[in-house]
């Protein structure tokens, strides 16, 4: 069972502040830390403040939780696209910090590997060289692509390319995961997207649902329709397996997710809900909320409830405001 730490912010700044915090001290103890890393809005003040305090990760090794396929016909070609991971790793990360203090090496999913068009092409060319996960009580296609052995094309090339990516995952384990939560209806962490994906996913092809899309858009001309259906990530279990997962939310858009995915892991239901609940599969587990993202969650109360419903299944919660 997982030992879980909850601290309250009062705003995202304050947050910010923290999470770099945790990450400064977690490298002076170990600077060679392997450190899973995530886009998106919520950490990028998180690397500003790294900078501004002149964190070194020169021996730090930086692995990213995805990557969207490159998608032509939507205009998502190359690393220079607003939308491109790379392009947010250069900007958001390496330009905020001095260049000898640049972590020592970095991977992410390749995005241009191939194209969704091609993934298209060859899942309609070749339909029994790979199945969609289904939900275990609706029977709805989950997100989870598992491709076969006997996939070619496009398909081959994203299956080997997530086994790799999985060999090194395994060759230099995960220290720390640091990441947020996806929208609702499904809150998700990477894109383990709704309305289902297996605890036990490693890294693989994951169709974005409609949600997901809509949340990214802002930099794909606030457009749904032109943001990359397919991406590669890491599965739950691939995260899992970290030391520590450390999982950071802001803003009262969030609230409603935070307390659908960590309010009671007592529920049946619990792991049908998100695919962020899994990381109380892991070991340690650190939760970040500002007092808005957190409103849901605690109902107004102290703590006491939420660490009696967590104590009821066996983790440990330790919770405080700072």
């Amino acid at each position: 069972m997982a030992e879980v730490r909850l601290r309250i912010v009062e705003d995202a700044t304050r947050a910010a502040c923290v999470r770099a915090e945790d990450l400064q001290a977690a490298i002076a103890d170990n600077p060679e830390l392997v450190l899973v890393g995530s886009t998106g809005k919520t950490p990028i003040m998180t690397y500003a403040r790294l900078g501004e305090l002149g964190v070194d990760m020169s021996s730090v090794r930086l692995r990213m939780l995805d990557a969207y396929v490159a998608s032509p016909s939507r205009g998502f070609e190359g690393p220079e696209h607003p939308g491109s991971f790379t392009r947010y790793v250069r900007e958001k990360i390496f330009e905020q910090l001095e260049e000898s203090r640049r972590p020592i090496d970095w991977v992410l999913p390749p995005e241009d590997l191939t194209t969704c068009e091609a993934i298209e092409r060859d899942l309609e060319a070749m339909p029994s060289a790979w199945e969609r996960v289904r939900h275990p009580v609706s029977g709805e296609d989950g997100s989870e692509f598992v491709l076969h052995e006997e996939a070619a094309g496009a398909l081959e090339l994203v299956r080997r390319t997530c086994a790799a990516y999985d060999r090194l995952l395994e060759s230099a384990p995960i220290d720390v995961v640091m990441t947020g939560i996806g929208p609702l209806p499904y809150p998700h962490i990477a894109f383990n997207c709704g309305p289902y994906t297996r605890p036990d996913a490693m890294t693989h092809l994951a169709m974005l649902d409609d949600a997901t899309r809509r949340a990214n858009c802002g930099d794909f001309g606030d457009d749904m329709d032109n943001v990359p259906p397919f991406a590669l990530t890491m599965g739950p279990r691939s995260i899992t397996r970290a030391s520590s997962i450390w999982i950071t939310a802001t803003g009262s858009h969030k609230s409603t997710a935070v307390a659908h995915a960590f309010g009671d892991p007592r529920a049946e239901d619990f792991e049908l809900r998100s695919s962020i609940g899994y990381v109380l599969r892991g070991k340690a587990v650190d939760l970040l909320f500002d007092e808005e993202a957190a409103e849901d969650l605690l109902e107004g109360s102290d703590f006491a409830a939420l660490i009696a419903r967590y104590a009821e299944v066996g983790h440990s919660l330790v919770a405080r405001r700072l």
